[in-house]
């Protein structure tokens, strides 16, 4: 979404074979709070978060994954608690545990064999006495020992972010709070990675993302652990 063509109307007029209609910024709101599963072998597991060990023949409660929406195009958070939950289903370094469900067959954690995400904060002085510089850096390594950084800064006890490294700062329609207990639907920029670039980071994962039931589905590279 380009910044410079986003106005102050939720609603903008769209043209289609059957004439003018109104197409809302509500299509794109964003994030959405979606599940994550991982399909292998044709069955499909729901994301456990919290470094809980799975046990079988139990229901647990599935992690959700903020996902950015423009267009056809699909974002998730840099923050490393995310962003190693979706790359490790990417790479396939989960481990399941089967339970039948009505919709799925079970649930998956993190797999504890291969360390796929480290992260850490960089704190440095600016030239403004007393202001500091947070750097953010997670780093996520794929299973032919390439790595990546994503880093993102933060000046000061300012809540406004600059992406230096493998992720980017879009705009998307979100919630905003321009004074105390006062929201509004307003263009916000957000530090974000595209699924794509993890994607192909991963070497061969697919995802696909279903809008209505707010689900990202995650065929990885390899089977689980």
């Amino acid at each position: 979404m380009n910044k410079k063509t986003i106005g102050l109307l939720a609603m903008v007029p769209v043209v289609s074979a059957g004439g003018i209609q109104l197409k809302s910024c509500k299509d794109d709101f964003s994030p959405d709070y979606a599940s994550l599963f991982v399909e292998m072998n044709g069955k499909k597991y729901g994301a456990v978060s919290g470094g809980m060990k799975l046990t079988s023949d139990r229901s647990w409660p599935l992690a959700q994954v903020e996902v950015y929406k423009d267009g056809d195009q699909f974002f998730v958070s840099p923050k490393a608690s995310e962003l190693g939950l979706v790359f490790d289903a990417m790479i396939g370094n989960v481990t399941v545990s089967a339970k039948s469900e009505h919709t799925y067959d079970g649930y998956f954690v993190q797999g504890a064999k291969f360390d796929s995400t480290t992260s850490r904060v960089e704190t440095r002085a600016t030239e403004t006495l007393g202001e500091q510089e947070s750097v953010d850096v997670v780093t996520i390594h794929n299973r032919d020992g390439e790595s990546m950084d994503i880093k993102k800064m933060r000046v000061g006890n300012t809540t406004e972010q600059t992406c230096l490294t493998g992720c980017e700062i879009r705009t998307f329609w979100s919630w905003a709070q321009p004074h105390p207990g006062k929201n509004v639907m307003a263009p916000v920029d957000i530090p974000v990675i595209s699924v794509s670039k993890l994607a192909a980071f991963s070497h061969g994962a697919t995802v696909s993302y279903d809008r209505e039931l707010k689900l990202l589905l995650i065929k990885p590279t390899v089977t689980s652990d």
